[in-house]
């Protein structure tokens, strides 16, 4: 059986469901903030600031609050390809290696939550999934342009 990181909530699988998740797959788009497609590029909020690595912020997202919330702990995919192409932009300074992403969101490696309005996609991925191999580099220009 497929499971969540030791250190997730242990009842975090029935709230993922509870909200509307489902095993469905997507085509989706995603920023590689470091530029490779690799397990670092799929990890969650919650893993990268456990890491202490900076995170990459548009200026209109407001402060996160101490209580963690179900997307804390999800890795978040789009339907398009605009908001990755946004974050790479504003992100130049801190990341100017950061690219974007695409590839399909396998059932297999954890749940998925559509925001059908934003076209926002959480991904709940299962501890020691690879999906970065379901990934690949789209060339974007990162001017904004």
């Amino acid at each position: 059986m497929a499971v969540f990181p030791d250190d997730y909530p242990s009842d975090l699988l029935e709230r993922i469901f509870e909200k509307g998740g489902s095993f469905t797959g997507y085509e989706v788009f995603r920023t590689a903030k470091y530029g490779l497609v690799d397990p670092r590029s799929f990890w969650s909020t919650y893993q990268e600031k456990k890491s202490e690595l900076p995170l990459p912020k548009l200026p209109q997202q407001r402060q996160r609050k101490k209580k963690l919330g179900l997307s804390d702990y999800s890795t978040s995919c789009f339907l398009t390809i605009d908001r990755p192409k946004d974050i790479c932009s504003v992100s130049l300074k801190e990341h100017p290696q950061a690219t974007v992403i695409q590839g399909v969101t396998c059932p297999a490696c954890g749940p998925t939550l559509l925001n059908s309005i934003t076209g926002h996609v959480d991904w709940w991925l299962y501890d020691s999934v690879i999906p970065h191999r379901l990934f690949h580099e789209v060339e974007v220009n990162k001017d904004g342009k």
